[in-house]
């Protein structure tokens, strides 16, 4: 089974504490953001480790964006950031 891009991203913020609902938000939001469909559907193992840390480091920006603007108190935001909001 091929497991894309979008779907590993998806994996990695619910594993970092989304539910998938808002892990679909977040995932959207970085499509718009990063606008290249072919890459989103395409295999995860076509794609360097190196990449794949460059697109966790970018879910965890737009996770923290996404919590901020509709859960400021959700209790995963820490695990995007390694810090308690001050």
């Amino acid at each position: 089974m091929t497991v894309t891009i979008k779907e590993t991203v998806h994996k990695y913020l619910t594993d970092h504490g989304l539910w998938p609902h808002e892990a679909d938000a977040v995932v959207d939001q970085m499509q718009i953001d990063i606008n290249e469909p072919q890459m989103w559907a395409a295999s995860v193992d076509h794609y360097p480790a190196a990449m794949l840390a460059v697109l966790y480091l970018r879910a965890d920006l737009a996770a923290v964006d996404w919590i901020d603007d509709n859960k400021p108190r959700h209790f995963a935001r820490s695990l995007f950031t390694g810090k308690e909001k001050s």
